[in-house]
């Protein structure tokens, strides 16, 4: 499982979220996962969608930033309110009927241990306590120009901030 990104540890890794909006906290958790990984796949859901900045719009920020991610927008993913087996199966069962295999899972989340025992993969925690990257999407989309400095120029463009 080791090549393509100069000595990753895993073949493909999995990062999943809402990314509402993408910012400098999730591009830290990606990044982590590119450096580990030989390929890393990315699923964007949430569920009620966002208006102001829906699933393909938040996507579509992950692919021009990065290229090489595979990016998976689900067309049916359960409520947020959903319980977390909900979700852990849903994402198990999304990835196989899409044929992907992964071989570990990036969070920065509390739920990121239960959800690697369901896929049956390691689980790598990155920067849970947000010292690294301080913020949270809930911040950014309640005061986007506060919060300019933790948005890549694609995701600040959206807000009508400039670089």
């Amino acid at each position: 499982m080791t090549a393509g990104n100069g000595g990753a540890s895993f073949g493909r890794g999995l990062v999943i979220g809402k990314f509402a909006p993408l910012h400098r906290g999730h591009q830290f958790l990606i990044e982590t996962a590119m450096a580990a990984c030989d390929a890393v796949t990315v699923m964007v859901y949430a569920n009620p969608d966002f208006a102001d900045m829906p699933q393909a719009i938040r996507a579509g920020w992950l692919r021009a930033i990065y290229p090489a991610l595979d990016v998976c927008e689900p067309a049916d993913p359960p409520p947020d309110a959903a319980d977390d087996d909900t979700h852990r199966v849903y994402v198990r069962d999304f990835l196989a009927r899409h044929g992907v295999a992964v071989d570990a899972v990036f969070t920065s989340e509390a739920y990121g241990d239960g959800f690697s025992a369901v896929l049956g993969v390691p689980h790598v925690e990155v920067d849970r306590a947000r010292t690294t990257v301080p913020i949270r999407g809930t911040a950014i989309r309640a005061a986007p120009e506060r919060f300019r400095q933790f948005l890549h120029p694609v995701v600040a463009a959206h807000y009508g901030l400039g670089c």
